[in-house]
C-alpha cells in the first residue's frame, strides 16, 4: 500500500489515482489541473501541476498483485 501525503497545509484534497504505466497518478477532483506522478519502479516523483500550495494533497494506492498475493496465502 502507499499512502502519500503531499504537503503539511491545514486544507486537505483526497486525490484520485490511475496509472499510466509505469506511472502512478494522482488528480485532484477539486483542483482542476493538479497533477502528480511516482514512477513505480524508481520512486521518482513528477509534478505537472502542483496546485493551490495552501492545499494539502493526499492519496492513496494499493497495488493489486498484492491484493492477488494477499489472497493466495489463505
Amino acid at each position: 500500500m502507499l499512502n502519500i501525503e503531499f504537503s503539511a497545509k491545514e486544507d486537505a484534497h483526497t486525490c484520485e489515482v490511475s496509472v499510466e504505466v509505469p506511472w502512478i497518478v494522482f488528480t485532484c477532483p477539486q483542483c482542476q489541473n493538479y497533477r502528480r506522478k511516482m514512477h513505480q519502479e524508481t520512486g521518482e516523483m513528477v509534478v505537472e501541476n502542483p496546485g493551490d500550495p495552501q492545499i494539502k494533497h493526499q492519496g492513496m494506492y494499493i497495488n493489486p498483485l498484492i491484493l492477488e498475493a494477499g489472497h493466495s496465502l489463505s
